[in-house]
């Protein structure tokens, strides 16, 4: 049940964009992701663990470990043990960019290194951890500190140029892709299926933002 919880709080804004996106507008009161979102790192936890956030939107993480907390990085049983002192947080993404590396990395910090920002450009749901106390191989096992950020919104598709008949091949900047058709041009709305589609998917995420609002 808890699996669906959190399945809904990702699936319902990507519903709600692709039902805009055929050309049902989104119903009177619901409220657009915000275009900046603040996320809290304290006692091992990213507080909120999930936020959605606008496309071209801004995340900002905050370190508010404090020495007073009773299970958190800076209480004093972890910075004078040896072997358990920890050494701070960071916001790794999971997935990788062209160059290897993670698409947004804060780097390993204390109070010292934080806020940390990045601004999402790309729609999609990003996963994120500590990494030393999160991931699929934490440092410490007890810790389950990991967060994800939803972006709305369709992702943006190049159009496809045609292959000329009889000449073969993959046509101007597909890739290499071999193109077999002429990509349909789209004019004055989505078409007799779109409004049928798009209503279907507005019900689907209403449903899910219900079941989030009210779990």
């Amino acid at each position: 049940m808890r699996r669906l919880g959190s399945w809904a709080r990702t699936a319902w804004p990507v519903l709600l964009a692709a039902a805009t996106g055929l050309g049902l507008a989104a119903p009177a009161g619901a409220q657009e992701p915000p275009s900046a979102v603040t996320v809290s790192m304290k006692e091992f936890e990213y507080r909120p663990p999930t936020v959605t956030v606008a496309l071209g939107g801004t995340v900002t993480w905050t370190y508010d470990e404090e020495a007073t907390d009773v299970a958190g990085c800076e209480s004093p049983l972890l910075q004078t043990v040896p072997g358990v002192m920890c050494p701070g947080h960071s916001v790794t993404a999971v997935d990788k960019g062209p160059d290897g590396q993670p698409l947004f990395d804060s780097g390993l910090h204390r109070a010292d290194g934080f806020p940390y920002s990045f601004r999402f450009d790309a729609p999609g749901t990003y996963r994120y951890f500590c990494v030393v106390h999160g991931g699929d191989n934490a440092n410490n096992p007890l810790t389950a500190m990991n967060g994800e950020v939803v972006v709305p919104g369709a992702p943006v598709v190049a159009p496809l140029t045609p292959t000329p008949a009889g000449t073969g091949g993959a046509a101007p900047g597909t890739g290499g892709v071999e193109v077999q058709g002429a990509a349909l041009a789209r004019s004055g709305g989505a078409g007799p299926v779109g409004p049928t589609v798009a209503a279907a998917l507005l019900v689907l995420a209403l449903l899910l933002r219900r079941r989030v609002v009210d779990p």
